[in-house]
Order: C-alpha cells, then sequence, then structure tokens
C-alpha cells in the first residue's frame, strides 16, 4: 500500500466529497427523469431493484465484508412503473457500461472495467405485454454491452418483452425527452404494444 502524505490524503477527501456531491445531483436529476417520463406515459412509479448488487445495507443489517457495491446501488438500477392495461413500463438506469462492455466477470475488478471515456451511461427503455414481469429474460450481462440497442424476447408463460437503449445525454431538457418517449412508443407501435 502507497503511503500518502497528509496533503495528499486531504486532497484525495476533497475528491471523494466532491464525488459524493456530484452522484448526489446525477442520481436526484435521474429520480426526476424517472418521474417525468413515467408521468408523460401516464405510468406511475411502483417501486425499483438493483440488479448490479445488493441493496444497501440498512436497519442494523449488513456486513463490513460487503461489496462496495452494494452501498452504489443505483450502478444499474430498474425502475418499475407498473401495468396499465396489462402492458408493464420499466426504466432502467445503467449508470455505466464499463463492466458490461469489458471481458471480466469480476465486478470488484474495476481495473479492467473499460475505460470511462469509453464506456457509456444510458436509459434503457422496457416494456412487455402479459403479468409476467422478468427484464432478465431480455437483457443478460451480454446483451446490455454499449453496442447493444434492442432486446427482444418471450419467457416460458409467453410474456413477451422489449426494449431499447437511450443515452443519458439525448435527456437533455423537456423538448429532448418527448423526443425520446416518442421514439419508444413508435418503437413498441412497431412491435405491437400501445404505450
Amino acid at each position: 500500500m502507497n503511503k500518502l502524505n497528509t496533503k495528499e490524503l486531504n486532497d484525495v477527501f476533497t475528491d471523494v466529497r466532491k464525488a459524493y456531491r456530484l452522484l448526489y445531483h446525477y442520481q436526484r436529476r435521474v429520480m426526476d427523469l424517472a418521474k417525468f417520463i413515467g408521468d408523460k406515459l401516464e405510468y406511475k412509479y411502483v417501486g425499483g431493484w438493483s440488479y448490479y448488487c445488493k441493496p444497501s445495507p440498512n436497519n442494523g443489517k449488513g456486513r463490513l465484508e460487503n461489496w462496495s457495491w452494494d452501498w452504489l446501488n443505483m450502478y444499474y438500477y430498474e425502475f418499475h412503473f407498473g401495468f396499465k392495461e396489462s402492458v408493464g413500463f420499466s426504466i432502467f438506469l445503467q449508470s455505466d457500461t464499463g463492466f458490461f462492455d469489458s471481458k471480466t466477470d469480476n465486478k470488484l475488478d474495476v481495473e479492467e472495467y473499460k475505460d470511462v471515456e469509453e464506456s457509456k451511461t444510458r436509459l434503457i427503455f422496457v416494456c412487455g405485454k402479459q403479468g409476467n414481469w422478468n427484464p432478465p429474460l431480455i437483457m443478460k450481462n451480454e446483451n446490455i454491452s454499449s453496442n447493444q440497442e434492442i432486446f427482444e424476447g418471450t419467457n416460458d408463460e409467453g410474456s413477451f418483452m422489449i426494449g431499447k437503449t437511450y443515452d443519458l445525454s439525448l435527456f437533455i431538457d423537456e423538448e429532448s425527452t418527448i423526443k425520446q418517449i416518442e421514439d419508444f412508443k413508435e418503437f413498441c407501435k412497431k412491435r405491437k404494444i400501445e404505450l
């Protein structure tokens, strides 16, 4: 372990404070964006899941041996908006495609992730017909690299799901967000799903 002097250590802690504040603003913006999209599609947010790691330990639970990722559960997160007329809808936040674009299977080996400059930050819109909600059916790790744009699949119960990825940078303001919503609605319509 490299020994840092007091100034270097204080510089690291300054960067950590900046990173936490940046994450706060980033996550707040994403949550506001998800609500806006749900409202425009007339879907109500009903809950979510972290797919990259376990949810953050809370209420006196968790172990210090847990992954650091377990405290950063919006790395890859599903905002689920339930069903409307038997069509379910979710927005996945993929904060970093670095792991999914890499050749490593070890989530703890962050040095092997694809470079941050070459990775993407995206939203993945997913919808499906019928009642069995199972996004992992179509969103396997190898299918959510940054070059994958469209997902389709059917599970054993006949539930059909589709998804499309959008770079988060496409959601600059209300006008650009509505444009992406309309694009996804058209994408669904071509596959006989009305949002």
